[in-house]
């Protein structure tokens, strides 16, 4: 006798119908962004973008871990991070760091932007920082197989410089600054016995980038491997640094005053005529470069007292760039590729008082000539 094929019935109940708001989902991108970014998901205003190879699966988890970063950050930080462009870009399995459109130019490059050494690029990393921060696809589908960075959360490290250097305000960056200072030279954490330091003890961005790491929960580098210390997880960081951990708990929980603080920009127009050589050097200010609908790339340069150019990299399409300087600094753009919509292939900027905006679309095509400060934004 033949028993009867087992009906399985959905469970009663669920939370289907209780749903208020969209769940998050992928998005085609078509056409693909920039040429490439064939689809996204966005967080609180901030897309994660892959080419349509990478799977749709590490884009929801990368949408959950940049979720708990900003979840608690206001609106202040979060107005910052948008109007600058914040993105954050995941590498597929099968492609390389340089395959990113930001990173193409180092595509083969000894040394690569470090430039140390003959390792390019692709052979040191698989995540980048910066306005658009990257990982890898393999550090999200699976944390514990990654062959590079094996328990390492990179999406939180490097969206966490991301955050510091165009999210949080001058005076928060500056505590950042102040806390390393006190942790690593003053307390002598981060070091150890054989006089080296583990990467969070390199410098203030890279200590707010590791620590955020232990903050949600995997870890950076040890200061000592064999005895896993810190331990990897928040609880690990409060043992081992309570002054990291109080900094990452004040900026991640979002009671930290300063993250209330606004900004009141200055629009400031590039000049016309001769190109100026430093006049004044007075107060740290943020020059911020916008050129979001802007379809160059462009060089930066800093003008010397002799009117000399210094390179400082570059600005690329349709990205945008915050250049901490000085006031009365003054600041050369000059185009790189197509420039066939551009009324202007040179730009200088004068610094101002306070901090300041460059409109770098509107000013290299023309719409905008007057070559003065306007009002504050």
């Amino acid at each position: 006798k033949t028993n009867p094929p087992r009906v399985v019935r959905a469970p009663v109940g669920g939370v289907r119908e209780e749903y208020r708001e969209t769940p998050r989902s992928v998005q085609l991108i078509d056409p693909p962004f920039l040429g490439f970014f064939g689809k996204e998901v966005v967080v609180r205003g901030v897309p994660i973008r892959a080419h349509t190879c990478v799977s749709d699966g590490s884009l929801l988890v990368a949408a959950d871990r940049l979720a708990r970063m900003l979840r608690n950050l206001p609106e202040p930080v979060m107005d910052r991070l948008t109007r600058r462009g914040a993105s954050f870009h995941i590498i597929g399995v099968d492609q390389g760091t340089s395959d990113l459109p930001e990173h193409a130019h180092m595509k083969g490059v000894p040394g690569g932007y470090t430039k140390e050494g003959d390792i390019t690029l692709d052979q040191r990393a698989r995540g980048m920082g910066g306005v658009n921060s990257s990982c890898g696809e393999e550090n999200l589908i699976d944390l514990d197989s990654d062959p590079r960075y094996k328990g390492r959360d990179i999406l939180s490290h490097e969206f966490a410089h991301c955050i510091m250097d165009y999210g949080l305000p001058p005076s928060l960056q500056r505590t950042i600054r102040e806390t390393y200072d006190k942790s690593v030279h003053s307390e002598g954490r981060w070091k150890r016995e054989d006089g080296t330091t583990a990467y969070a003890g390199s410098n203030a961005s890279e200590f707010f980038a590791e620590l955020s790491m232990w903050y949600f929960g995997s870890r950076g580098e040890y200061v000592d491997r064999a005895a896993r210390l810190p331990a990897p997880g928040p609880g690990g960081l409060a043992a081992y640094d309570p002054d990291g951990f109080r900094l990452m708990a004040g900026i991640f929980s979002g009671v930290d005053p300063a993250l209330h603080q606004t900004d009141v920009l200055q629009r400031v127009a590039p000049l016309k005529g001769a190109v100026p050589s430093l006049a004044r050097e007075e107060g740290l200010v943020e020059l911020e470069f916008d050129n979001r609908e802007c379809s160059t790339s462009w060089k930066l340069f800093w003008l010397n007292g002799g009117g000399e150019r210094v390179p400082y990299g570059a600005i690329g399409k349709g990205a945008a760039h915050v250049q901490q300087t000085f006031s009365g600094h003054a600041w050369l753009l000059e185009a790189v590729g197509d420039q066939s919509n551009l009324a202007r292939t040179v730009l200088v900027y004068m610094v101002g008082e306070g901090p300041c905006v460059a409109s770098v679309a509107l000013d290299a095509t023309g719409a905008s000539d007057d070559a003065h400060m306007t009002p504050p934004l």
